[in-house]
């Protein structure tokens, strides 16, 4: 598995332990740039509407770089001190679908998109050639 890949999914697992430290407010949304050469990310958080956006062409998230070496929970702070994240709140099926995504992510050394700029499909994100149920509650 190549570096980008790893970073992209040690930044999930990050998110994953916003979550359980009750940041489930804070939602993703992965796609494939218009070149096809790299995943983005949009990292929002539901309750204010800031949002962080990652490339894998970079290092960075906002003006924090991410190394491969981080732990998920230092990623976590990361992200947390990016978006200002004070308020938490409560989603446990959105919290669930997240875990589920990100250990299929891990598992299959694949990562999530929702489009890309020729393909949009409104009842399922891609996961390497697994279709995966869309996040719960319109997210």
């Amino acid at each position: 598995m190549g570096n980008s890949i790893r970073r992209c999914l040690l930044i999930l697992e990050g998110i994953r332990e916003l979550h359980k430290m009750g940041f489930q407010n804070i939602r993703i949304l992965p796609y494939i740039a218009p070149s096809g050469m790299y995943w983005r990310l949009e990292i929002i958080d539901e309750l204010s509407h800031q949002k962080l956006l990652y490339s894998s062409g970079g290092n960075n998230i906002g003006s924090s770089q991410i190394k491969l070496n981080d732990k998920p929970e230092s990623v976590a702070n990361i992200i947390k001190s990016e978006l200002n994240l004070k308020e938490k709140y409560e989603d446990v099926e959105y919290g669930i679908w997240f875990e589920c995504m990100v250990q299929t992510a891990i598992g299959i050394k694949q990562l999530p998109w929702a489009f890309d700029d020729m393909t949009y499909n409104r009842d399922y994100w891609h996961l390497g050639d697994i279709k995966f149920p869309i996040p719960p509650n319109g997210s």
